[in-house]
């Protein structure tokens, strides 16, 4: 119905290709995800998934958004009345150029597997393939997390100091798959709780003023 639009009818093609570039790259991503690798660490995107290489090469790609959060963050306006000009989205939204040819495979009961893209700013972005995890759930958590946030800026105390959850984009492929944002400088509960981290952690908290 869209396509058939008159005043849409120039973009037609255009958007037609868009489209079929934008499912090749969801089953690229679903690809990787659920990649056996057996015991190994890594894998290559030149030898293993060329034709994920191959798709990104063609110079007649589609420039796709990149799913990170600060591309898909809903900006709403301010005040009463109309805002016909307000822009919802990020101006300057990062797409994506290519893919980093080291695909890290993490030791984890599912086995996902960490990517590295190149935006089109020359920037690096890291994404989590997971397999076998409905993550629809977690998209909706994330979206609460992000509610909350919006409650704690509107809150004086709160902004004072600076409470926030830390929030990251996660993006359902299927329903026992999809992609998250890779979050630096983080660390595993897990490895908190057997860990020396531990004990900081609690040694700190008694002290923590919120």
């Amino acid at each position: 119905l869209w396509l058939s639009s008159g005043i849409n009818a120039e973009y037609g093609d255009w958007f037609k290709q868009f489209w079929r570039d934008f499912h090749k790259l969801c089953q690229g991503l679903f690809e990787i995800s659920k990649k056996d690798n057996g015991n190994s660490s890594t894998l290559s995107i030149n030898r293993d998934f060329r034709s994920i290489k191959k798709m990104l090469d063609d110079p007649n790609y589609s420039r796709i958004i990149l799913p990170i959060q600060q591309n898909t963050t809903v900006t709403l306006p301010v005040g009463d009345g109309q805002h016909k000009n307000h822009k919802a989205f990020p101006h300057h939204r990062v797409t994506i150029t290519s893919l980093k040819d080291e695909v890290l495979v993490l030791n984890s009961l599912q086995r996902p597997k960490k990517i590295t893209i190149v935006g089109s700013n020359g920037q690096t972005y890291g994404l989590l393939c997971k397999p076998k995890d409905d993550l629809r759930k977690d998209c909706r958590f994330m979206e609460f997390n992000m509610m909350v946030n919006r409650l704690l800026k509107k809150d004086a105390a709160a902004r004072k100091k600076q409470l926030h959850i830390r929030t990251y984009a996660v993006v359902p492929l299927s329903g026992d798959s999809g992609i998250v944002e890779w979050v630096d400088d983080t660390k595993l509960l897990r490895a908190i709780l057997s860990g020396r981290d531990l004990y900081i952690m609690l040694e700190y908290l008694p002290n923590l003023s919120l």
